[in-house]
């Protein structure tokens, strides 16, 4: 049988917000950010069998400009850029860019609809596991983190297509867990490549205050490494559930990064757990070269963590996370 699909009357009612893009019909919100917005989208595929009429839903998420904001020029690029390099990966760690729609002067980018949870909501400092630990299980966190990191090891190795890719926003925020237990990371708008235009002019400050580098925060060039670094402020956000360098005033988030003076952090972390504490350490080394060589390596040593995890508790892999996913699926968080 032929679904049919009426879209929200939130949706509906949004001034400005077009109830059609290309052959998608608009239906509930996703997201919102500073400038963009992310949508659901709905369209009917027809199915190729002997009987004419059979149909499915096909189901999407559609990034673009808020319906409230003008179209400025910066915020174009950015989702041209985000299109451009989106459309050049594929892989299980990384949400698939699927197309670019330009409709009445403004694009529309088309992406695969994941329907698990942020990585930031499941690390809401309101967000319980069902046996009513604060804290996330030190194994489920090392499986987390080395599907981020293998993800970043292909966005930073691609191919000659997309050479030295460095993300320059990975944060909970952007990295989507699904109730399969893959972690997927999203939002490419200000990832930066050699083999892409930048939006940006050299020496621009890019990225979130919290989740940047010591090199981006002088707007310094960057490489994979940078990445790297970041990688250590989420591992933190998932195993202690607090940001690590979050302050009232973006200044001071930056200069606690640049400082290199991460003490206190890493002692809290290592009595959570000594051996993510490890890892975080090497990561976050203000020089580049003294942090892991690449993502990769990285991924090793998360491996690593989980072997000796397992070991110390006469268990045996691998590391399930789609029973975790379903059970904080399950629960009634409120995350903020």
């Amino acid at each position: 049988m032929t679904q049919s699909y009426k879209s929200t009357r939130r949706a509906e009612l949004e001034v400005g917000l077009p109830t059609k893009v290309g052959p998608y019909t608009i239906g509930e919100k996703l997201g919102n950010g500073g400038h963009c917005c992310v949508y659901t989208g709905h369209r009917e595929v027809p199915l190729r069998t002997q009987k004419p009429g059979g149909a499915f839903i096909e189901e999407v998420a559609i990034k673009m400009i808020r319906p409230d904001r003008e179209v400025a020029e910066s915020t174009g690029r950015l989702l041209q850029n985000e299109l451009l390099i989106g459309s050049l990966l594929e892989h299980p760690n990384i949400v698939r860019t699927l197309e670019g729609i330009v409709q009445d002067d403004r694009m529309y980018i088309v992406m695969e609809r994941l329907q698990g949870p942020t990585l930031s909501e499941l690390t809401s400092r309101h967000s319980y596991a069902p046996n009513g630990s604060f804290f996330i299980d030190e194994l489920i966190v090392t499986e987390i983190l080395r599907q981020i990191a293998q993800g970043l090891h292909y966005l930073h190795t691609r191919d000659r297509a997309l050479p030295q890719a460095v993300h320059r926003d990975l944060k909970p925020a952007n990295i989507i867990i699904t109730p399969q237990g893959v972690v997927q990371i999203c939002d490419f708008g200000v990832t930066q490549s050699d083999g892409v235009l930048s939006a940006f002019t050299e020496g621009t400050i890019v990225g979130s205050p919290a989740y940047m580098s010591p090199e981006q925060t002088k707007g310094k060039s960057l490489d994979a490494r940078s990445d790297l670094f970041v990688f250590g402020s989420t591992l933190f956000k998932v195993t202690m559930k607090a940001h690590a360098f979050l302050r009232q005033d973006w200044r001071q988030s930056l200069n606690m990064i640049a400082s290199g003076d991460h003490e206190s952090q890493l002692r809290r972390t290592r009595h959570r757990s000594p051996k993510l504490a490890e890892i975080l350490r090497r990561c976050w080394q203000v020089k580049p070269e003294n942090r892991y060589s690449n993502a990769m390596e990285l991924a090793w040593a998360l491996e690593e963590a989980q072997r000796r995890i397992l070991a110390e508790r006469g268990e045996v892999g691998p590391v399930c996370l789609a029973d975790w996913i379903q059970q904080q699926l399950s629960t009634k968080n409120t995350p903020t």
